[in-house]
């Protein structure tokens, strides 16, 4: 978190790393762990892809 003078806030680069690291290892594992996982997954995957 950052200080700012409306209050605090994020470092939008972190986010994007959290995003890189959680998308594919977290995918990776639970993708054999749930049946149709690819099904569930896809609405989440449209909505993190790029414009």
């Amino acid at each position: 978190h950052i200080i700012i003078p409306r209050g605090f806030g994020i470092q939008q680069i972190k986010v994007d790393a959290l995003q890189k690291i959680l998308t594919s290892r977290l995918t990776n594992y639970f993708q054999r762990l749930i049946k149709n996982f690819s099904i569930i997954a896809k609405p989440l995957t449209i909505f993190l892809g790029k414009n």
